[in-house]
């Protein structure tokens, strides 16, 4: 067995106890450039590894590829290991002990290689009562304190959670000056502490990562401007607003800013008095990418008035989370992401038991989503301007008139994803009512009609929920009067989504009675839908409500009915005059095959399609000139092999999964 224990120097020169700064010649091993990356490649790069036999004999055993590994490669590979934490994770103690018990090798390489033990960490989790007891009281707190600060100008990193203000004397006049992560959080009673002055002598010049809580920030001495990352947390006493711009206006080096704070507290503090005109003006922080915030409250106004206090230019990640247990995942309230991203809670479960859900696998920019939030406060903390996606899912939905402001505001929207949507609750709070048994006047769904314009909006994607509403003002003309009440004459994409039989035929007449209204609209998605499309044409019938389809989506649909539909169109005169009278007068001429401009068929999550109807729907489009492109079928189209070849034939066909499906 091959037996390699002589300590060796390694380019991070933290390897073994022979490079240590008491060797001669040997480099300080917290030097700066101790956490290069580049020095394992290089590492790498110039070691060339082959796998070589002890003998010339084919069945003589290999050595193994670890052996042949030097021992400053390993020692780099340890040292990354423990030392890959972000945040305020702390090193991976527990891999340094699983490497020390893999073999003798390992064991000395973990002994010997100083940097794993260059980080200490006191809790009650690793050291007895007694040292527990050195954090509370002041008289025995010195002993601990005396060994530790010392070695002060050598800390990059300290992190302290304590309930005994007076540790953090010990920090008073005692210059850091590699110091590039600070942690304080304070426990106690009193709810908050202030640093003491002269903390680090004021000065700290490569701190980038500060997280305060329960820590006053009004009287800090040392500078924030040149931090990347800052974290405030609790109950701690905030600057005025003068003096706040002051501390962090400008700061042309923050990217992140994590807020987890009582923000009518903090907004008092900020502004004790009525802000005076100057003080309207926002503080500014020109290079801050992430903005992450933690509320108890949900989303309220002194929350956005917080959020709205800072501008940022070149924000790319807006997060609001509800706070939460440690070890429970925070729900999130509200986020913004100018990069594109999957829609956040596109997935709602199917109550009809035929699928899965499965989130929307398309990804889009500039996107602001809200959970359970009010739609108006959601939209002021962030410039309206900005977003081009608005995803919403259970929201609180203002009055029509303050509706109509904000959506005019939203200039650049393009698409509208309403999430879990009950019509009939969401329509009483549009309209003002409370109580609707006594005063709701149907005509006044009609007045509302068209009332809020959204002129850029392409995309509209609608999820119903399909419970039982307590307050219910009207039946199947929930979802219709609900989508009546905007406005789109740029409508290219419509979703509807988790829907019955008598909302999908009131929804069809509808739009045949509008289809002059949406010249733009050529794609049409259906999915998960809980009944049965009778066959008879007469009952809904595509071609005239959406004349002008390119593209037809039908996923967790019954689709033989639609199928059936795309063969033939009735003639108007099978139309009795009350049925006609809902043909808009542009669609009254019927065209001899239905839906002329499709050219996409998307057919999925439909045990019961017909195959041989779907063969009569081609060939029926080839005759005449107006072939299919394209079919996305799933796997119910494989079952039968025979029809699979035939379709390929004719058709260019791609196969796809649902939508719902996992």
């Amino acid at each position: 067995m091959k037996v390699n224990f002589t300590p060796m120097a390694t380019p991070l020169c933290l390897t073994n106890s022979l490079n240590t700064p008491s060797s001669q010649g040997a480099d300080h091993y917290f030097a700066a450039y101790h956490n290069r990356a580049a020095a394992l490649d290089d590492v790498f790069r110039e070691t060339q590894i082959e796998d070589v036999s002890l003998s010339g004999d084919v069945d003589s055993p290999k050595v193994p590829l670890m052996d042949l590994l030097p021992n400053e490669i390993l020692s780099l590979i340890l040292e990354f290991s423990y030392f890959g934490f972000n945040g305020e994770c702390a090193p991976n103690f527990a891999f340094r002990t699983l490497a020390s018990q893999i073999s003798r090798r390992f064991q000395q390489l973990v002994l010997h290689t100083p940097s794993l033990w260059s980080t200490i960490q006191l809790s009650q989790d690793n050291v007895s009562d007694e040292i527990v007891e050195l954090l509370l009281g002041e008289s025995t707190t010195d002993e601990l304190m005396d060994k530790l600060v010392p070695h002060i100008k050598r800390w990059r990193r300290f992190s302290i959670t304590t309930a005994n203000a007076y540790i953090l004397s010990f920090l008073r006049h005692n210059p850091a000056p590699v110091l590039e992560y600070l942690n304080i959080s304070f426990y106690s009673h009193r709810h908050r502490t202030s640093l003491p002055p002269s903390i680090f002598t004021g000065h700290l010049p490569r701190l980038s990562y500060l997280c305060l809580r329960n820590v006053n920030i009004d009287n800090l001495d040392f500078s924030l401007r040149e931090l990347k990352t800052l974290e405030i947390r609790g109950y701690g006493v905030w600057p005025t607003y003068s003096r706040l711009n002051e501390m962090l206006g400008g700061s042309s080096r923050l990217e992140h800013f994590i807020l987890h704070v009582k923000s009518s507290h903090v907004w008092q503090e900020i502004f004790p008095h009525q802000p005076d005109p100057n003080e309207d003006r926002p503080i500014v922080l020109p290079e801050l990418r992430t903005l992450e915030v933690y509320t108890s409250e949900w989303l309220t106004i002194n929350l956005t008035s917080l959020i709205r206090l800072f501008a940022c230019p070149k924000l790319e990640s807006l997060v609001l989370r509800e706070s939460n247990t440690w070890g429970v995942p925070s729900l999130t309230i509200m986020s913004y992401a100018t990069e594109a991203t999957p829609l956040e809670d596109i997935h709602i479960s199917s109550p009809s038991g035929l699928s899965k859900s499965r989130p929307l696998r398309e990804r889009f920019a500039h996107r602001l989503f809200l959970r359970s939030a009010n739609l108006c406060l959601g939209c002021q903390a962030m410039e309206a301007v900005r977003v081009t996606t608005l995803e919403l899912n259970r929201v609180l939905w203002p009055a029509h008139a303050k509706m109509k402001t904000m959506f005019a505001s939203m200039k650049n929207l393009k698409n509208l994803f309403i999430l879990d949507l009950y019509p009939n609750e969401e329509l009483i709070r549009i309209l003002g009512y409370r109580d609707i048994s006594e005063t709701f006047n149907p005509c006044v769904l009609s007045d509302l009609e068209s009332f809020i314009e959204i002129p850029s909006l392409e995309t509209l994607m609608i999820a119903f929920n399909q419970a039982v509403p307590t307050s219910q003002i009207m039946s199947a003309d929930d979802g219709v009067a609900f989508v009546r009440i905007f406005s789109l004459p740029s409508l290219r994409s419509l979703h509807l989504k988790t829907f019955n039989l008598e909302r999908w035929k009131s929804l069809v007449d509808t739009f045949t009675r509008h289809t002059s209204e949406y010249p733009a609209l050529t794609s049409l998605t259906l999915t998960d839908m809980t009944d049965l499309i009778p066959t008879d044409p007469h009952y809904t019938n595509l071609a005239f409500a959406f004349p002008r389809l390119r593209q037809l989506s039908l996923d967790g649909v019954p689709s033989n009915a639609l199928v059936r539909q795309l063969l033939h169109t009735p003639k108007k005169n099978q139309y009795d005059d009350l049925e006609a009278s809902f043909i808009d007068v542009d669609t009254q001429a019927t065209p001899a095959l239905p839906l002329p401009d499709l050219e996409v068929l998307s057919i999925c999550n439909d045990a019961n399609v017909s195959k041989p109807l779907l063969h009569r729907a081609i060939s029926m489009r080839e005759d005449m000139g107006r072939p299919l492109a394209k079919l996305c079928l799933d796997k119910y189209f494989l079952s039968n092999l025979e029809s699979w070849n035939w379709i390929k034939e004719h058709v260019e066909v791609v196969s796809v999964g649902s939508e719902l499906s996992a």
